[in-house]
């Protein structure tokens, strides 16, 4: 399974765009992302309010079924008495994590997701997705995958339409775990934080797992 993942070929360092997935009629559908042209009643209001959870899924615990279906009902429960809508940003994803995701009827009633499958991913063990409320409409998603990396590690950003053609990009990234000289993180982080900056974005939010285990990383923001 894994030499299939590093087989492939992936363009480092740049986006890679790819579709998002909405629930109808018992089945997951691919939405292609249409950047610019989402309609005009379909962004945000001038003022709304929504939330963002974040949670890394440790795919190399035992009982990883049960583990992710506790997740997700505890996720459940964080947002289903909210009225403002979420993004959930989930971290260290592996294909069965993905299968519950799609079968959890709270999901299928409410949100799109990024990933049906781990055809996005450079690693079956480390996948970055997010439940995105359908109230919240998507402009485009992509993912890059970092230049300096030895863990398979990305950033995956969903750009949201907001009014006036303006775009809220939110992206989530685990960062190398463990110490290496050099280090790797600053690196990784950099890269994500350029597109949160893109000409273009009004507005950016990047969360997941940053692996703070070294002194130099208080200062990576």
């Amino acid at each position: 399974m894994f030499s299939n993942f590093s087989a492939r070929i992936l363009k480092r360092g740049e986006p890679t765009h790819q579709e998002y997935f909405t629930y109808k009629d018992n089945l997951w559908y691919p939405i292609e992302a249409q950047g610019s042209t989402v309609p005009p009643d379909s962004e945000t209001p001038g003022s709304f309010q929504f939330s963002v959870l974040s949670w890394n899924i440790d795919f190399m615990r035992p009982e990883e079924d049960a583990r992710m279906a506790a997740a997700l009902q505890h996720l459940r429960s964080l947002v289903s008495g909210q009225a403002d809508p979420s993004i959930i940003l989930l971290n260290e994803m592996t294909e069965g994590d993905l299968r519950l995701i799609k079968m959890a009827d709270w999901v299928r009633q409410s949100y799109n997701i990024t990933d049906a499958s781990t055809d996005h991913w450079e690693s079956p063990s480390y996948g970055t997705t997010m439940l995105v409320h359908r109230a919240l409409p998507i402009k485009s998603v992509f993912r890059v995958h970092y230049e300096r990396t030895r863990m398979q590690r990305d950033a995956l950003c969903v750009d949201i339409a907001l009014p006036q053609g303006q775009t809220l990009r939110v992206g989530t990234s685990h960062l190398e775990s463990l110490k290496a000289d050099p280090p790797r993180r600053p690196s990784q982080l950099a890269t994500a934080a350029k597109y949160l900056h893109e000409e273009g974005v009004y507005a950016g939010i990047i969360g997941g797992d940053f692996n703070a285990i070294q002194d130099f990383d208080r200062m990576l923001h």
